[in-house]
């Protein structure tokens, strides 16, 4: 199995001795895909990650209402004590002194 010597420095950049290191890890060609995205993750990792889409009560919108006002099935209910299925509310009969 073929070794690679490399030199160990101190802080002071003063020669230390040398180790060895093994041909089939350390004297690999480097692979500019695998670079790559070693860098983008990185760089990604340093963003603070605040980012946020707007609502849509954040958007500049125009104040025009942006459904139609009939057709929707939303209807504007009032006073009205009848239900869909023609069932009533319970108050109207409690306003005239009857018991429910």
């Amino acid at each position: 199995m073929p070794v690679m010597k490399a030199d160990i420095q101190t802080i002071e950049a003063k020669k230390a001795g040398s180790v060895d290191l093994a041909d089939h890890i350390f004297g690999l060609e480097p692979r500019a895909d695998i670079l790559h995205r070693v860098v983008q993750w990185q760089l990604n990792k340093r963003q603070a990650g605040t980012h946020q889409a707007k609502t849509r009560g954040e958007i500049n919108l125009t104040g025009k209402k942006f459904g139609n006002q009939k057709g929707s099935g939303g209807a504007r209910h009032g006073r009205s004590h009848e239900g869909r299925d023609g069932s009533e509310d319970d108050d109207e009969r409690e306003e005239d002194g009857e018991a429910p």
